[in-house]
């Protein structure tokens, strides 16, 4: 059976979560919990990756991570090797230390990021290993509130959804953390986020959904060539020629993309007719409306121009 095809995106968050093989053990102490810290922090200054939470579990590992440019699984699997290596060489012991390859989530801004990081800080508490989180030193919930340090921790990011400002982030954080009645519902939807590869809103896991097939649209009345390209044009500030030429100023190639995605999408035309416009061969249309699919910002501005042509 071929692999599920991974979900990863540059500059989103990721929840990642690793098990131990058989549900065994892979932290037997606190001097494996260091070491792990230390290979997290070499690999994300490596590989140009954030960790915006964690929380270390007995046998398994729960992460929140913004990549960089290079792929998700680039940086992860740098440390979890090292770490492997090093955790049979101090336990004399050969063979997997982790339950397959790791498994991840791309994550949308805003609630989903909230509830996650609630989630991954109330694991122990699941677990029934503490009472509260701040009584569990291996997690980021302490971290937050400034009652411990751990130099590759970034907070930023997760605070601003709550508040502009540390001071009144923080109280606010610390108020959702005790609002456990929506909890298990979050608990099971973040659980079935794995199947998906995608956490977050049903628009948000339409265009990110790997398995996602946006069906041909059509719409009320007959839209020559013509005017969808003026569409394009008018919405990005851009002419023909600008189209069909060299240029790669960003607001240029995103009208590209966008005209080649609405050509991809609607019934009355293909990808030829955006390649003929564009001046491109068929693939390099076809990697154009590909690229919008993963933008919300782009997908949005195609599904207004769609409703503009009604």
């Amino acid at each position: 059976m071929p692999r599920k095809k991974r979900v990863w995106q540059p500059n989103m968050c990721h929840h990642v979560m690793l098990r131990g093989i058989d549900g065994r053990a892979v932290f037997e102490d606190n001097r494996d919990r260091s070491r792990f810290c230390l290979l997290l922090q070499e690999a994300a200054e490596r590989h140009s990756f954030r960790v915006h939470g964690f929380c270390f579990m007995t046998n398994h590992i729960h992460l929140l991570i913004e990549p960089g440019s290079e792929a998700l699984h680039t940086g992860v699997h740098r440390f979890v090797s090292r770490y492997a290596q090093h955790f049979n060489k101090r336990h004399s012991r050969k063979g997997y230390v982790f339950q397959g390859r790791f498994r991840s989530v791309v994550v949308q801004d805003g609630v989903y990021m909230k509830r996650l990081i609630r989630y991954i800080h109330l694991n122990p508490l699941e677990a029934g290993l503490v009472k509260t989180p701040k009584d569990y030193p291996w997690c980021s919930h302490n971290a937050y509130f400034g009652r411990a340090v751990f130099i590759w921790l970034e907070t930023d990011r997760v605070l601003f959804h709550f508040a502009e400002t540390p001071s009144e982030a923080l109280a606010k954080l610390s108020i959702f953390m005790n609002a456990k009645a929506k909890t298990s519902e979050d608990a099971e939807t973040i659980r079935s986020a794995f199947r998906s590869g995608v956490y977050g809103s049903e628009k948000f896991t339409r265009v990110f959904s790997p398995n996602h097939k946006q069906p041909n649209i059509k719409i009320g009345r007959r839209v020559s060539l013509e005017e969808l390209v003026d569409g394009v044009c008018d919405r990005f500030e851009v002419n023909v020629v600008d189209l069909s030429s060299g240029k790669r100023s960003p607001h240029i190639v995103h009208a590209r993309a966008v005209l080649a995605r609405l050509c991809q999408q609607l019934e009355c035309f293909c990808l030829n007719d955006a390649s003929s416009v564009l001046n491109k061969h068929r693939s390099s249309v076809s990697r154009l409306a590909s690229f919008v699919t993963k933008s919300p910002q782009l997908s949005t501005i195609a599904s207004e121009l769609l409703q503009s042509f009604g």
